[in-house]
């Protein structure tokens, strides 16, 4: 049984102020969370690496693998900047207007 999209559902009682608000609340917290994640992860993950291969001897370029268009693949081998700002970006899409 395949379930409507939450912004679908919200969507249909866009009359009821209470749920529209609650919705764009919860919105407002995710972006909030995605905005700080990004933060984390340029100052714990890809600050420290730069360093880090700023520091050896004779710095090796990155092998073609782990580079990317923005830098560095994180986790599982995503682009790393580029999901998270793909993310936060999706947020646009989910306001009801």
């Amino acid at each position: 049984m395949a379930l409507p999209h939450l912004r679908s559902f919200v969507g249909k009682y866009h009359d009821s102020p209470e749920l529209a608000n609650a919705y764009h609340a919860c919105l407002g917290a995710l972006k909030a969370y995605r905005d700080e994640h990004l933060k984390i992860v340029t100052l714990f993950v890809l600050g420290p690496s730069k360093r880090a291969r700023e520091r050896q001897p004779n710095p090796q370029p990155l092998e073609k693998a782990d580079q990317t268009e923005d830098g560095l693949k994180g986790t599982g081998g995503s682009e790393l900047f580029s999901l998270l700002k793909g993310m936060r970006a999706d947020m646009d899409g989910a306001w009801i207007r």
